[in-house]
C-alpha cells in the first residue's frame, strides 16, 4: 500500500451525536483512520505507548480515550500477545467507491474479531462446527509463522526506536544474529516487553550515556540487567558527575562515588 498523505473521514462525523460522543477524542480517532489499513479497515499492530509518543501526550490519557471510543463503539481493540489491533467499525475504503461498509458491529455484541461471521444457518450448525474446529486448531506452520511476525514486529520496532534516539551511535545491522538471539531470549521477559521502550527513551536524555562508546545496542539488550539499569535511571548521577572519557568503567566509578559519599558510614 503506498505511503497516505491524506486521511478521509465521513460526512456523517459531522453530525451532533458524533460530536457529543467523541469531543476531544476525535484526533485520537483520525490518528488510527491514518495509522489503519485501508483493505481490512484496522490497524494490525498497536501498542499504546507508541502512539502516545507519536502524538506527543501522556500514555495514560491515550488510552482513556482509546477505551471511550470503545464504549462508544467507534472501535475495537483486540489484545494479542505483545500489541493490539485496533478494528475500525463501519469501515469503507477510502480507494472505492462501492458502498461496501465493513466490520459492522452487531448490537449486543460484545466483541468484534476479523473473523466473526456476519450471519447464521440453523440448518447446518455440524457443518460449520467441524469447519470452525478446523479453523481454531492451528498448524505448526501457523503457529511459527504468528511467533516469527511477532518477534519481528519487536525487533524492528526496537531497531527503529534506538535509530531515533540515538542517531549519533553505531547503528546495529538488522540481520546480526547475536542480536536476533538475545532479543529473541529478552521478549521472553513481560517486563522488558512492557519497557524497554521507555529505558531507551529515558536513557536518551542523559547526555553521558549519548557520548559513551559502551553503551551500545549490544550492551542494552545483552541481559535481563542492563535495559533495567537504564530504565531507572542508574547512570544519571554519571551525568551530574561530568565524567569525561568515554572508556571508564561506570561501576568502578558508581562504587567510588557511592563510598566517597558515605565514607562515614562506611567501616575502614
Amino acid at each position: 500500500m503506498n505511503k497516505k498523505t491524506w486521511v478521509k473521514i465521513k460526512r456523517g462525523l459531522l453530525k451532533p451525536k458524533h460530536r457529543m460522543a467523541m469531543a476531544n477524542n476525535i484526533w485520537l480517532y483520525m490518528h488510527i483512520l491514518d495509522r489503519a489499513n485501508w483493505d481490512t479497515g484496522s490497524v494490525l499492530e498497536w501498542i499504546d505507548q507508541y502512539e502516545a509518543d507519536e502524538l506527543e501526550m501522556p500514555v495514560e490519557t491515550l488510552r482513556y480515550q482509546r477505551k471511550k471510543l470503545e464504549e462508544a463503539e467507534y472501535i475495537t481493540s483486540i489484545q494479542k500477545k505483545h500489541h493490539q489491533e485496533i478494528i475500525i467499525h463501519n469501515w469503507t475504503d477510502p480507494r472505492k467507491y462501492d458502498g461496501k461498509v465493513s466490520n459492522q458491529k452487531s448490537k449486543g455484541s460484545k466483541k468484534l474479531s476479523p473473523s466473526n461471521s456476519k450471519g447464521s444457518n440453523k440448518g447446518h450448525n455440524k457443518d460449520a462446527n467441524k469447519v470452525s474446529e478446523k479453523v481454531k486448531t492451528p498448524t505448526s506452520n501457523s503457529h511459527n509463522t504468528s511467533h516469527n511476525n511477532t518477534f519481528n514486529t519487536i525487533y524492528n520496532a526496537i531497531l527503529k526506536a534506538w535509530e531515533l534516539y540515538f542517531p549519533n551511535k553505531p547503528q546495529p545491522r538488522p540481520n546480526t544474529k547475536s542480536y536476533k538471539a538475545k532479543v529473541a531470549t529478552r521478549i521472553r521477559d513481560k517486563h522488558f516487553v512492557d519497557n524497554w521502550y521507555s529505558a531507551l527513551q529515558k536513557a536518551s536524555k542523559n547526555p553521558y550515556l549519548q557520548k559513551v562508546s559502551w553503551f551500545t545496542f549490544g550492551f542494552f539488550i545483552k541481559n535481563e540487567l542492563n535495559y533495567r539499569k537504564a530504565l531507572h535511571g542508574n547512570y544519571d548521577w554519571l551525568h551530574s558527575k561530568k565524567l569525561e572519557g568515554s572508556e571508564r568503567d561506570p561501576e568502578a566509578e558508581r562504587r567510588k562515588y557511592v563510598e566517597g559519599k558515605y565514607s562515614e558510614f562506611i567501616d575502614h
